[in-house]
């Protein structure tokens, strides 16, 4: 009697079958490579229900140790933070949240859409999500067309109907949430980013945006972003360019600072301290030559003696 190969071979073979198809492998009609899309799109929801069932089968199997998620997540190749949300994810579908899971199953929505609904009814009673899961995820055709925004609008909708006073304390804490952040950017660059309530964001926007048009309707040559940026910078600054000053603290020795010394022993050369990789603008953007002041600096040789 042949016995049927293991879930995961199943799984492997498929993926082998999929990344060694070629170009010539599609189909030349265009209703077909639709009907391909759609079809790869809900197989990815498929998989990642399946994904979701297998790790709180995993987190079960494992006596619920801690160190569950992070191994969820070294499987699927995500951050440890992304692994703890979905196995919470997991645990939410599997027990409190039937039809969203069967709603992933058959691809009628994806998992991003899937942690949208588990998070806007994290603070609800097991009983009023459950009426969210039913109202929303009930059948595969109510969620026909809507997308990420919609859907978040409609369960928060559903959340304050159900729970009034759990969605203004929802509120209130997201709005003690408030803070600044920054990250780095491509080229030198970095995202300033605020978290504000709702009023204040779109208040500390709106007043960007007109200042920005007053200087472009003054024949201001920058572009709007360029104003919005630079105003921004000026405003938390408290000053009228946006130039911001820099301090380097270098450490050298006395002969780096001051010049060449024929009697002294070689020179170390200078590094900043807590020297890390930085990049830096071009040497000529720097005042002197190099970081070592104008007045300090060894004089220069006079022009034809630069060779002796």
């Amino acid at each position: 009697m042949a016995t049927t190969p293991a879930l995961h071979t199943q799984v492997t073979d498929l993926r082998t079958r999929l990344a060694t198809m070629s170009p010539t492998d599609l189909p030349e009609d265009p209703a077909e490579l639709i009907d391909l899309i759609t079809g790869l799109e809900d197989l990815k929801s498929a998989a990642a229900a399946i994904q979701a069932r297998a790790a709180v089968a995993y987190d079960t199997a494992r006596g619920h140790h801690k160190a569950t998620a992070s191994e969820v997540a070294l499987a699927r190749r995500v951050s440890p933070h992304r692994g703890r949300a979905l196995l919470g994810m997991g645990k939410i579908l599997a027990t409190e949240m039937p039809s969203t899971l069967a709603r992933l199953s058959d691809g009628t929505i994806d998992e991003y859409k899937a942690l949208i609904l588990v998070r806007e009814t994290a603070l609800l009673t097991r009983e009023d999500r459950a009426t969210i899961d039913a109202t929303l995820c009930g059948s595969p055709t109510t969620l026909d067309g809507v997308g990420t925004r919609e859907l978040e609008r409609r369960a928060k909708a559903l959340a304050y109907e159900l729970e009034p006073a759990t969605f203004l304390k929802r509120r209130a804490q997201a709005e003690a949430d408030r803070r600044v952040t920054l990250r780095p950017a491509p080229d030198t660059m970095t995202y300033l980013t605020a978290l504000l309530p709702v009023e204040q964001g779109v208040a500390a926007y709106k007043a960007l945006t007109e200042h920005a048009k007053t200087q472009l309707a003054g024949g201001d040559p920058r572009g709007k972003g360029q104003l919005m940026a630079d105003h921004l910078l000026q405003a938390l600054l408290g000053t009228e360019t946006t130039t911001v000053p820099v301090c380097v603290n270098i450490t050298m020795s006395d002969t780096a600072l001051a010049g060449d010394n024929t009697t002294a022993p070689p020179r170390r050369p200078a590094h900043p301290r807590r020297s890390r990789p930085h990049p830096h603008r071009p040497r000529h953007h720097h005042r002197g030559r190099g970081l070592v002041p104008q007045a300090l600096q060894p004089p220069r040789p006079a022009r034809g003696d630069e060779h002796q």
